[in-house]
């Protein structure tokens, strides 16, 4: 007995310089798409500053629902919720992408006094792919990101 489950485990040890061909397979649910409200941009802006803390928080849903909060000062945060057009969602998502939201890696250089930005893009529906990365100084791509995405919070919340 003792043999026969030192031999199966063995056989489940791969065999030096065998490259595992373990790949995750993408889970479809099966789901039907009922309630179409999934997030599908989630942006943080977080971190010190010379000037003082920051901690921004946008989600952006599908239907068109759309809540910010800015809690930097956690005696007086700010929070709102709007209802845009899923036109301007669409718009926005596709801005994003073009611009490179799915395909940016991580920064590379690390930087003081600047807030980190974080930026997660989803697809729609139940089963979603998604892409998420985070940069120090908005440059290049991740400048024209954040402010597309600034743009949008300027005409969904004025003033905010």
């Amino acid at each position: 007995m003792l043999r026969h489950s030192l031999l199966l485990a063995l056989s489940a040890v791969p065999l030096a310089g065998e490259r595992s061909s373990f790949r995750p397979v993408p889970v479809q649910s099966g789901c039907v798409n009922v309630i179409q409200h999934e997030p599908l941009l989630v942006y943080e802006v977080t971190g010190s500053t010379l000037i003082g803390p920051v901690d921004l928080h946008l989600v952006v849903y599908s239907d068109g629902a759309v809540r910010i909060a800015d809690i930097a000062d956690t005696d007086a945060p700010l929070a709102d919720r709007g209802l845009v057009d899923p036109e301007a969602v669409s718009d926005l998502m596709l801005d994003l992408e073009r611009y490179g939201g799915m395909l940016e890696c991580d920064a590379t250089i690390q930087a003081t006094d600047v807030p980190l930005h974080t930026l997660t893009m989803l697809k729609a529906g139940t089963d979603p792919r998604g892409h998420t990365y985070s940069w120090w100084v908005p440059e290049g791509a991740s400048g024209a990101i954040a402010a597309r995405i600034e743009l949008f919070i300027a005409e969904v919340f004025p003033g905010f």
